[in-house]
Formats: C-alpha cells, sequence, structure tokens
C-alpha cells in the first residue's frame, strides 16, 4: 500500500510523453525510471482501453472507470514487487509508479481549463481512493477466485467498484461482501452487477495480467 502522502506539484502525463532514443541507446541498460515509465504506461493504456469498452455515459464516469482498473492494477504490481523486490524497495517503487499513473489518469480526466490546483486536488484524492481499494484488495483470497470470480475475489471487489463508477449503485458499505466475509443478504444483489458482467471483467483482467507482464520488469530492479 502507498505510503500516507499527498502531491504538491505534478508534472507532464508520461503515456503520451516523448520518447527520443538514439540507435546506440538499445544496447544501454534499462534505468529504473524507464522501467517505471514502462509498467506505468501499461496500466494507463489497459485501464483507458477498458473504460472506453465499457462506454461511460460521459468523460467524468469514463475516468472514474478507468481509475478503478487502474487501482487494480497497481494493488498487484505492489503485490508482485514485495514478492520480488522486497518491503523496502517495494515502498519506493510503487510510489513512483503510482505518481507516474495518477499523473496520466489526471491529464486523461482533464481539459486545457483545468487549473493546477484542481488537478493537483485530483491527484490526491486518486492517491486516498488508490490505498482505500487496497485495503479491500489485499483482504481477499484471490485475483480471479476459484472457478468464477465470486465474493473474496479481487475481479467480484473491482467489477463492484466499476459498477458503482459507472452510477449504477451508490452504496458504499459493502467491504464484508467484497472480501467474502458475509453473503449477499436479499435485495443487496441489485446493487451489484449481474454475473454476465462479473465474469467479462475477470476475463479481461486475467488477459491482460498475462499481456503485461508486470513481473518481468520488476525482476529487471533486481540486477
Amino acid at each position: 500500500m502507498l505510503a500516507e502522502a499527498t502531491i504538491s506539484r505534478l508534472g507532464s502525463p508520461t503515456a503520451k510523453g516523448d520518447v527520443k532514443m538514439g540507435i546506440f541507446s538499445i544496447f544501454r541498460p534499462t534505468t529504473s525510471d524507464e522501467i517505471y515509465q514502462r509498467i506505468c504506461q501499461k496500466i494507463v493504456i489497459f485501464s483507458l482501453k477498458y473504460a472506453t469498452e465499457k462506454r461511460a455515459p460521459d468523460i467524468k464516469r469514463g475516468a472514474s472507470v478507468a481509475c478503478e482498473m487502474a487501482y487494480l492494477f497497481l494493488h498487484l504490481v505492489d503485490r508482485s514487487a514485495f514478492n520480488i523486490l522486497g518491503s523496502a524497495t517495494r515502498d519506493i517503487v510503487i510510489d513512483k509508479i503510482a505518481f507516474l499513473v495518477v499523473t496520466d489518469l489526471v491529464g486523461a480526466a482533464s481539459d486545457e481549463g483545468t487549473s493546477q490546483d484542481d488537478r493537483v486536488a485530483m491527484a490526491n484524492e486518486m492517491l486516498a481512493t488508490l490505498n482505500s481499494r487496497s485495503k479491500i484488495y489485499s483482504q481477499c483470497q484471490s485475483i480471479l477466485g476459484d472457478g468464477f470470480p465470486s465474493r473474496g475475489s479481487m475481479a467480484f471487489a473491482a467489477s463492484f467498484f466499476i459498477h458503482r463508477a459507472l452510477g449504477l449503485t451508490d452504496q458504499i458499505d459493502f467491504d464484508e461482501i467484497l472480501t467474502g466475509k458475509r453473503d449477499i443478504c436479499g435485495d443487496e444483489i441489485e446493487e451489484f452487477p449481474d454475473l454476465r458482467t462479473i465474469y467479462h471483467t475477470a476475463i479481461y483482467i486475467g488477459l491482460e495480467l498475462k499481456e503485461m507482464q508486470f513481473e518481468k520488469d520488476l525482476e529487471k530492479l533486481n540486477g
């Protein structure tokens, strides 16, 4: 989980940044910053891709959907970084990657008229939400569930958060359901996405994790 910190200044988005590479630079070792950038780009691109596929009713909700997917991917990078790099290095790595991702997502959600103060406020709200989501995901038993993304899987929890980001529910007190600590009771079922939607979200998460291969990037930081 990210350290309790805030952003006071944002730089330029990274996913659309210029990459200037000389012909001989392909032979030099990849720097840590380049690895952070690469992981950031993967998270942002696949999160925005998912939001586009969900066809949110407006830009604000589309940005919220992209953020929810990014929060899950960041948590999974955090877990992998802990396993590969250890606790102390993990803290440094995930803070840097999260800063880059949030900067890009703020850029995607803003227009030319958005002030620097508003952008900073958006970034700090995203970081706070990331920490909140990580607390939920850290209590889940698996990423995709056992055969189906049911209660207690990260895919199930992410599906609910995305459902809420789309404005399809306003419920906020379902943490024990999301982490598998209690069943869905009675009319609560109406506040969750249908099984088909949950299943499709889980498939997307599984396929994109295989595509992104965070572990290979993180292992390069061990050299």
